[in-house]
Order: structure tokens, then C-alpha cells, then sequence
């Protein structure tokens, strides 16, 4: 049997791993203070959402110092039309918190959720210190799992806040399956070597890794009592 081409291989990877993450992600968006621990969960992406474009902008960085390289030189025509899909979106999650009464300075001037750091802090130390083609699996898991439109909707009637509190969240729901699908594609016509390859399921393992402790960061923890000698 041929092995799979990288596009796909990388999709079977994390669709055997994004089962250790759904646990933990259930546990949130079921929990019974969803209302209360949602505007929680917009601040601390925040620290995601307002990474993206400068990840890609070290990574284009990155790849000007590595000229004779075949790889770069896709990527190096990737990255600014990514950078320009994405350019917005920070602004538009701080208007979604405006929303529900939570100022942009409030947003900004928070410590960013250690989850968010260690996922997004990796990327960087990949382009700089390893090769710019592993923020590709970053973008796998992060675009090639959006939240279902109707799972938006089920919150929103939940928790009962309004309908611009979801506004950034709802388009991409709408537009990340086709920039993933565009991505998974690219991994197919990039002239990958196994190294490239094995960064690149590095970064999307650990990118999902810490999705399941950003989860698990913003569920409240019940003291045990216990029981009665």
C-alpha cells in the first residue's frame, strides 16, 4: 500500500487525536456556568486570534533567509494571502466583547491564558530555530476543526447573550473548512522531505495537546469534600 499523500496524512493524524481533546472541550461548552465562563473563553483566544498574523509574518521573515529553498518559496506566496484573510479578525473579536460590556483595554491588558502562550510560543520557536512549515499544523487543527454553526447557535440560545458576542466565531464557521481544505492541498504540491513532514504532525500534536489544557484552564474546579467517616 502507497503512503498517503501529506495532505491527507496529516488529516488521519489529527482525526486519531482530536479525540483526547473532546473530552475536555465537551466539559466547557456543556458546563452549567457557560454563560459566565464564555466571554472568558473570547478574552483567552484573543491571545490566539492576535498572534496569527504576526506568526505568519516571522514565518515569511524566515522564509527571505532561506532563498534556495523549495519549500519556502511556496509558502513564501501562501503566508501574505493568509495574512490577508486573517488581517481583520482581531478587531473583529474585540467588537464582538464590546458587545457584552467588556472593554478592549480590559482584553489587551490581560496576561495572556498559559495554554494559548505554550501553543502559540512553540510556533514561533519552529519558524525560527526548525523551518517556517511547521505553523501549517498549527493552522491543520485550528482550521480544520471550526465550530458548527448550529453548535453556535445552541450556546447563544443557552447562554442567552447576544448575537454580536458571536460574530467572529460564526464566520469562521462559515470560511475555515475551505481554508483547510486549501491548506491540506498546498501540503500535496510542497516538496516535502520526511523531516518537514514530521515537524509539521509535531506542531498539530501540539497544538491539540494544549487546546485540551486551554480547555481544562477555563472550567472552574470544585474542592473535593470528603465524605463523611
Amino acid at each position: 500500500m502507497s503512503a498517503a499523500a501529506p495532505g491527507e496524512g496529516l488529516r488521519r493524524k489529527i482525526r486519531l487525536a482530536a479525540p483526547l481533546v473532546a473530552p475536555s472541550a465537551e466539559a466547557f461548552w456543556a458546563h452549567p456556568q457557560l454563560r459566565e465562563l464564555f466571554p472568558q473563553f473570547l478574552m483567552a483566544i484573543h491571545g490566539s486570534v492576535s498572534s496569527t498574523v504576526p506568526l505568519m509574518e516571522a514565518a515569511i521573515r524566515e522564509t527571505e533567509h532561506r532563498q534556495t529553498d523549495p519549500v519556502c518559496a511556496q509558502l513564501a506566496g501562501y503566508f501574505p494571502k493568509h495574512m490577508a484573510e486573517e488581517s481583520e479578525h482581531e478587531e473583529w473579536l474585540l467588537r464582538d466583547l464590546e458587545a457584552i460590556g467588556i472593554k478592549r483595554v480590559e482584553v489587551l491588558a490581560r496576561l495572556p491564558n498559559r495554554a494559548i502562550a505554550g501553543m502559540v510560543g512553540a510556533q514561533y520557536y519552529w519558524i525560527l530555530h526548525a523551518h517556517p512549515v511547521a505553523l501549517l499544523g498549527f493552522f491543520a487543527v485550528l482550521e480544520g476543526h471550526p465550530p458548527e454553526v448550529e453548535h453556535l447557535l445552541d450556546v447563544e440560545r443557552r447562554t442567552a447573550l447576544p448575537a454580536e458576542a458571536f460574530r467572529m466565531l460564526t464566520y469562521h464557521a462559515e470560511v475555515d473548512q475551505a481554508h483547510a481544505d486549501e491548506l491540506f492541498a498546498l501540503l500535496d504540491r510542497l516538496p516535502l522531505d520526511v523531516s518537514h513532514v514530521e515537524l509539521i504532525g509535531m506542531s498539530a500534536f501540539h497544538t491539540l495537546a494544549m487546546l485540551k489544557v486551554f480547555f481544562e484552564s477555563l472550567i472552574p474546579h470544585t474542592p473535593v469534600i470528603p465524605p463523611d467517616c
